[in-house]
């Protein structure tokens, strides 16, 4: 129907939910299709931040596949695409998944980037519950790290920011 009215943009979004649909499902290879059809859309369009988060779906699903370099690189992407969009929460989101894949790799002062990163862009956004969960991911990420008081004081940070997001 979509295409019978030249509704294309209206595609982008089921396209993309159905291969999150996929990838939960562990069904990789579909998942792509279904992301790819969505990328080649948004794309047609010129429109960035489909484009981006589009990049992140078919990044996460390379790293469940565990093919690390492909996911590297569509992170990559999506990142540069999100960051002149102003969609903060997929900007976010995006590092939270590369947080993800540095820690599989045993990348943490990569992973503490990205987790800065994620950081910063949640205070930027002025998103409380953005900077609460990101500021959750970096202390689970120190006490790996063999940074305890670190990771405390981090958790001490989130409890002043849920405070202040209750004010």
């Amino acid at each position: 129907t979509h295409r019978a009215y030249g509704a294309l943009a209206a595609l982008v979004g089921p396209y993309s939910g159905m291969g999150n649909v996929l990838t939960e499902q562990h069904r990789y290879d579909e998942a792509r299709t279904y992301y790819r059809r969505a990328l080649a859309l948004a794309a047609q369009m010129g429109d960035r931040t489909s484009v981006g988060t589009t990049h992140m779906h078919l990044g996460r699903c390379a790293a469940l596949e565990g093919r690390f370099e492909d996911a590297k690189r569509e992170y990559a992407v999506a990142a540069a695409a999100l960051e002149d969009t102003g969609f903060w929460s997929g900007l976010a989101r995006a590092y939270e998944f590369m947080i993800d894949l540095h820690v599989a790799l045993g990348a943490t002062d990569e992973a503490l980037r990205c987790a800065e990163m994620r950081l910063a862009i949640a205070r930027k956004s002025h998103s409380v519950a953005l900077e609460q969960a990101a500021l959750r991911q970096k202390a689970d990420l120190l006490v790996r790290a063999g940074r305890p008081d670190d990771a405390r004081r981090c958790m001490a940070a989130q409890a002043v920011a849920g405070t202040a997001g209750a004010a």
